[in-house]
């Protein structure tokens, strides 16, 4: 049931994303980053809304056991036997009425507001009725945007798609792993207390989350390449200082773990905006190829990472994500060059 339910969310998260971008096309990138910082804040207040509504179990005491008994009469009388029933404890959670259906009607307000601030933004800024003349009307920005069938070069745009599969597999694994097993790490590998492991995930969810609203600000200051190349560089260096140094100091983690989810939150939506402004309109099939990657990614990754770090080494969580963000670069780095070559041929 839960599985089913994160995979509707994901769906209807690539539509927004979709749907985003073919509103704004060119000018799609803070919108984008507002989404996954919208995302973001949902995925931090959800537990904490949870925790108000969830009535903690009570526990009863119950007695029921036979034991023997002495009585003694009097001095001079004979010791007389006899069987009485005697409760020993036991303790019975009893779980009390829980108001947790509020939870689910207050993030369906927030979705609902959420919806409404798009929506608003977009009759405001005149483009809703744009999107329904996306073929003929002319963009201002500079020449428009091909969809995935309209690229003349048929096998640019089939390395594209291959492309945009690998740095979406290549992310999700560094994204999923450190969400999910820096916890292990930390308790397991460094021996830290189960409370420090804990905040230490949400200290990586909180740094993303802000980094997302931050990308919406940079992005009226920096191109959509820039934007990239210093989101990857800052993660590949902070995974660096992470497999050298943390096994000497504890905010060695506390610091890598900050600056990963400072540089590498948005980094999805950034990649989203370069190819919608650079090479092909993301619809359908491109959000789907990435779809796949990341849903590979989150299978495969992070399995192979806790099997390595309980078989072979501990370490190997921090060996995996500088190898995941490696090729991160690597991908980023033949997309941008095989685009450069696509584009002066065209020249």
């Amino acid at each position: 049931m839960d599985h089913d339910n994160s995979d509707v969310f994901w769906e209807l998260w690539q539509v927004m994303v979709v749907f985003l971008m073919a509103i704004w096309e060119r000018k799609c990138s803070p919108f984008v980053q507002f989404q996954f910082f919208a995302s973001g804040v949902g995925r931090c207040i959800s537990p904490l809304l949870v925790n108000l509504f969830v009535t903690p179990r009570t526990s009863r005491y119950f007695r029921n056991d036979t034991t023997s008994v002495i009585s003694f009469w009097n001095e001079s009388a004979l010791l007389t036997l006899s069987n009485g029933t005697v409760s020993p404890i036991r303790e019975n959670e009893v779980p009390m009425k829980s108001d947790v259906k509020y939870v689910f009607v207050i993030i369906g307000a927030y979705l609902g507001v959420i919806a409404l601030l798009f929506c608003g933004i977009g009759i405001k800024l005149r483009t809703v009725h744009a999107v329904k003349q996306v073929s003929i009307t002319p963009d201002n920005d500079g020449p428009k945007i091909p969809t995935w069938t309209q690229m003349s070069n048929k096998l640019y745009r089939i390395k594209m798609l291959i492309f945009v599969f690998l740095i979406y597999f290549t992310n999700a694994g560094v994204l999923i792993t450190m969400s999910e097993l820096v916890t292990t790490f930390a308790i397991q590998g460094l021996h830290w207390t189960k409370d420090h492991g804990t905040v230490i995930a949400s200290v990586y969810g909180g740094a993303g989350t802000l980094s997302c609203i931050l990308g919406v600000f940079a992005t009226k200051i920096l191109s959509l390449s820039q934007i990239n190349l210093i989101k990857i560089l800052t993660t590949v260096l902070s995974m660096i200082i992470m497999v050298a140094f943390v096994q000497l100091h504890a905010s060695v983690l506390w610091l890598t773990v900050l600056v990963a989810g400072l540089s590498h939150g948005g980094l999805s939506a950034t990649i989203y905006s370069w190819f919608q402004t650079n090479v092909m309109q993301v619809t359908g099939i491109v959000a789907s190829i990435s779809a796949i990657g990341g849903s590979l990614s989150a299978m495969s990754v992070p399995l192979l990472t806790a099997t390595l770090m309980e078989n072979v080494d501990f370490m190997y969580f921090a060996y995996m994500l500088l190898g995941n963000m490696v090729m991160v670069g690597v991908v980023a780095i033949c997309i941008y060059v095989d685009y450069k070559k696509h584009t002066n041929r065209q020249l």
